[in-house]
């Protein structure tokens, strides 16, 4: 009669392992991106004095756009969240790069702007 009880112990230690497994899922960070994920490549292809359209079929269509000093500027901006089980998400990255133009609409001067920095 071992028989019986050997399957029902296997059976046990194969429901924990599962149970265990499942557990350790719920533990592992889910990793969530928005907006531009540029790389330094992307970025190199930028020039000076290059139009809005070549910028724009360069990086893609900005996160938004704005007025300074009478001329536009197109703004590129990147975050990474982690978040762990059902704890509030963290960003654990971010990241904006500014496109300058000039009055006549071409590139002036392209800045990547760290984390909690202002943009020149």
């Amino acid at each position: 009669m071992t028989g019986p009880r050997i399957t029902t112990t296997r059976a046990r230690q194969v429901a924990g392992a599962i149970a265990l497994t499942l557990l350790l899922q719920g533990c592992a960070p889910t990793v969530t991106r928005h907006g531009h994920h540029l790389s330094d490549t992307d970025i190199s292809q930028v020039q000076t004095g290059m139009s809005q359209a070549q910028v724009s079929g360069v990086l893609g269509s900005p996160t938004t756009t704005a007025t300074v000093s009478g001329a536009q500027t197109f703004y590129y901006i990147s975050s990474t969240q982690e978040q762990t089980a059902f704890f509030t998400p963290k960003e654990t990255d971010r990241k904006v790069l500014a496109v300058y133009f000039s009055q006549h609409g071409a590139v002036d001067r392209v800045v990547a702007v760290a984390d909690g920095d202002r943009p020149e």
